[in-house]
This record gives structure tokens, sequence and C-alpha cells, in this order.
């Protein structure tokens, strides 16, 4: 671990890891995507981290419902989501298919409160993840689609 945000793993290009993949634990609940490769080592940047963005969706659409992003390395923020969704708490967030690398359908977490108001384009909320990410040990990356 480098930082609460930031993590190294012990495979790299070696291996076939290439920047963008996605990395998960347990049953394919994504918890990062890798940001640089070395030979024999990668860097992970946390869905926790503020500079980290992920197309997502509700798991019941196929269309985008959002952008996901970090929150100050806390948790997560759900932006974007059109004012038309319907989203409310409880609801599963899983990855689109539009992220270069990343296949759709990996579990984030769930949404935990939605903020909008109706002179707004665009409703946010904010987004639990599924797994501590404090308590990380064994990560997987998924080289292919």
């Amino acid at each position: 671990i480098i930082n609460q945000n930031l993590l190294i793993i012990d495979t790299g290009s070696a291996q076939n890891i290439k920047s963008g993949q996605a990395v998960v634990v347990n049953n394919g609940i994504i918890i990062g995507k890798i940001i640089d490769v070395m030979d024999h080592a990668a860097v992970v940047r946390l869905l926790t981290d503020n500079q980290s963005k992920l197309a997502v969706s509700l798991s019941d659409r196929q269309l985008v419902s959002g952008l996901l992003s970090g929150s100050l390395g806390l948790g997560m923020s759900l932006e974007y989501i059109p004012q038309e969704t319907e989203v409310k708490k409880g609801d599963l967030l899983v990855t689109s298919d539009f992220n270069e690398h990343i296949p759709g359908g990996l579990v984030i977490g769930k949404i935990e409160e939605v903020e909008f108001s109706e002179e707004e384009l665009f409703k946010k909320a904010s987004v639990s993840p599924f797994v501590d990410y404090n308590t990380l040990s064994t990560v997987g990356v998924i080289i292919s689609l």
C-alpha cells in the first residue's frame, strides 16, 4: 500500500498486466484499476481516490447511469445521473459497458443517499462499497474481456 488510495501489487507487464485493467476482490467486486505497470509490479488506483473515474450503471439497467468518482478517499460519489433516472437508497451499482479494458457488470457497491433538486439537470448520490478497503490483502486483475 502506498497510501489509502493507491496500492502496489506484485504482478506486472511480465504477467500481461496493462494500464486501465480492472482490479477485483471476492466474487467480482471491483475495487480499482491499474494506472502504472512495471515488469513485476503494478500500481492500483482505488475507486475511493478522488482522481478515480468510472462509468457505471444500476444493476437492472444497461445504459450508463452516471460517473463514479472517489470522495476524498473516504467513499464514492455518483454524479451526472439523469433527472429522469429512478435511483434510490439500496440500489446496486455495477460497471457499465462503456469503460475501456473493464467489463460491464462488475459489482461496485450500493446507493446510500440521493441528492437532487428540480432546477438541476442531474442527480447525485453517495455510494458505499461492499468491501472494506482498509483490509485488502488478495486482489485479482481481469486481463482480457
